[in-house]
C-alpha cells in the first residue's frame, strides 16, 4: 500500500456504535432542552425592549412556535 491508498474501513464494534448513537440521542436531547428553555426566557421579556408592545411581542412568539412545530412536523 503506499501513500496515497487509503486504509479500508474496518467494521465498527456493534456495542461501540450502539453506546456512541445512545450518547448522541441524549445529548441532541439536552441541547434542545437548553435552547427550548432559553428561546422561552427570551420571549418572555420582548416586552422589557423598548419599542416592543404586547402586540409585538404576541406576533414574535407567534412566529416563532410556527416555526418551531414546522420543524418538529
Amino acid at each position: 500500500m503506499n501513500a496515497y491508498q487509503l486504509k479500508p474501513k474496518s467494521k465498527r464494534n456493534p456495542v461501540f456504535q450502539k453506546g456512541f448513537e445512545q450518547g448522541r440521542q441524549v445529548g441532541y436531547q439536552e441541547a434542545t432542552d437548553i435552547f427550548h428553555k432559553f428561546l422561552s426566557e427570551r420571549m418572555q421579556t420582548l416586552t422589557d425592549i423598548p419599542g416592543i408592545g404586547e402586540k409585538t411581542a404576541w406576533k414574535v412568539h407567534e412566529h416563532l412556535l410556527k416555526g418551531m412545530d414546522k420543524q418538529e412536523g
